[in-house]
């Protein structure tokens, strides 16, 4: 877990890590959809991660913050997405927490705008 609230810009796709729990992830200053992989849940009870879009318009395209958990993992929410499905949120300013069971389930909490499941 990071010791103080670290917000990260995510410029390109990445690959969260269990050690970044409690940290702020951002597609602040992309200049395409940012898709940020969620670390397995298997083992990490309670790690939890705020993501905020920053949707970046330029020349009328939006740049969306996809997050897109491990293969067996499910973020669940009011509406239930199926394994290994991601989420996106597409505005600037909405906002998410997600937090892990540590057994295959990513937990919505304050969630704030439309994220919206894979279809």
């Amino acid at each position: 877990m990071v010791d103080k609230l670290c917000i990260v810009n995510n410029l390109e796709d990445d690959t969260l890590l269990a050690a970044e729990s409690g940290s702020v992830q951002t597609n602040r200053y992309a200049t395409s959809t940012v898709t940020l992989t969620l670390p397995t849940t298997s083992g990490n009870d309670g790690v939890y991660y705020y993501f905020v879009s920053a949707a970046t318009v330029v020349f009328e395209d939006i740049y969306i913050l996809r997050i897109q958990p491990q293969a067996g993992d499910i973020i669940i929410d009011n509406s239930l997405p199926t394994t290994g499905e991601y989420i996106y949120a597409d505005d600037t300013g909405e906002c998410i927490t997600l937090v892990s069971d540590g057994a295959g389930q990513w937990i919505m909490r304050n969630k704030y705008g439309i994220w919206t499941a894979e279809v």
